[in-house]
């Protein structure tokens, strides 16, 4: 009842392009419900498109969780750990601050509150990295596609959280159930608000696409 579900062959996808200046160019955290359809091709969650082509991205690749920024070339991380059940719901979490001084800790990725710390591929932004897309002014970011329109997610999504300006941990947004499940739970925005470029879908509208945030998807 609050997830949207994304259909592969009809190409779906929700954009927005941020008018103002972001909270932050070096600090997020994106935190989302994914549920998988076609588990054989790769889909993206979150994009950011770059001038010229290319993007920041946030995907499923190869049943990987990846994340990559300025098409790869500032940086890459793709977990060894494979998340293929099209049965289970994951809870994603990417938390970035570029601020960093330990590389390690300018990109963080958790599964279901496990942060992921084995990688196939792993080259870190550079301290005080700038990225270019994600939540920036006149670029254009989506939900179910990537920069260049193509990698369309299949699936259902739920609870997105886009936090424009603080680096978060799964806690924020989940917690442990009676039986030892992690389930969703209201974010507080005491945890770090949602900044300027932030928003919330929670997919509940019967039909109708709003955020909250002070922001419109």
């Amino acid at each position: 009842d609050q997830s949207l579900r994304f259909e592969d062959g009809d190409s779906p996808n929700l954009t927005w392009t941020p008018g103002s200046t972001a909270t932050s160019s070096r600090i997020f955290t994106l935190s989302c419900w994914v549920k998988r359809g076609n588990i054989n091709s790769p889909v993206t969650i979150f994009a950011g498109a770059l001038d010229g082509g290319g993007d920041d991205k946030i995907r499923l690749d190869d049943q990987a969780f990846y994340i990559h920024f300025n098409d790869g070339s500032s940086g890459t991380l793709k977990t060894n750990a494979l998340f293929r059940d099209p049965s289970a719901w994951y809870h994603l979490v990417v938390a970035v601050d570029t601020n960093q001084s330990i590389d390690t800790n300018r990109v963080k990725m958790y599964v279901n509150n496990v942060l992921q710390t084995s990688f196939a591929t792993s080259s870190y932004p550079a301290e005080d990295y700038d990225y270019t897309a994600f939540f920036q002014s006149g670029k254009e970011n989506s939900i179910g596609m990537d920069g260049d329109g193509g990698a369309f997610f299949d699936g259902y999504i739920a609870e997105v959280h886009g936090i424009d300006g603080t680096q978060l941990t799964p806690s924020s947004f989940g917690e442990e159930g009676t039986y030892g499940e992690w389930k969703a739970k209201e974010y507080d925005v005491a945890d770090g608000a949602y900044g300027t470029n932030g928003f919330y879908l929670n997919f509940a509208g019967g039909g109708t696409m709003s955020a909250t945030g002070g922001n419109t998807i």
